[in-house]
């Protein structure tokens, strides 16, 4: 649901509890939901938190890991699984001895 705006001098706190539902207010009311300053992080704080999430570098470059299988040694295109605009060829060969030749392109 959209928050409430708070008008001046009147507290988060008190604006979040007149958005409780009156449906649900034998459940949820003033006496049963507890609200503290001192257990919510401060909307500075939360904004911080995010933007140095986004912004913060991974330390794992991408353009450079060209393989994510578990079995590296196993790799069916020889390492480089994750390069892009591949195009490749398999040979078919069915139980009734006729061979086939199937070439895609992968992006």
């Amino acid at each position: 649901p959209p928050r409430p705006e708070v008008p001046p001098g009147k507290s988060h706190a008190r604006a979040g509890l007149s958005v409780i539902s009156h449906r649900l207010h034998k459940i949820f009311n003033r006496n049963t939901v507890k609200l503290s300053y001192s257990c919510m992080p401060s909307m500075g704080r939360i904004i911080k938190n995010h933007n140095k999430s986004v912004l913060e570098d991974k330390g794992v470059d991408e353009s450079v890991r060209q393989c994510n299988c578990r079995d590296k040694p196993n790799c069916p295109l020889q390492g480089h699984c994750l390069v892009t605009s591949s195009v490749y060829q398999a040979d078919v060969l069915t139980e009734d001895g006729e061979s086939y030749s199937y070439i895609g392109l992968a992006e």
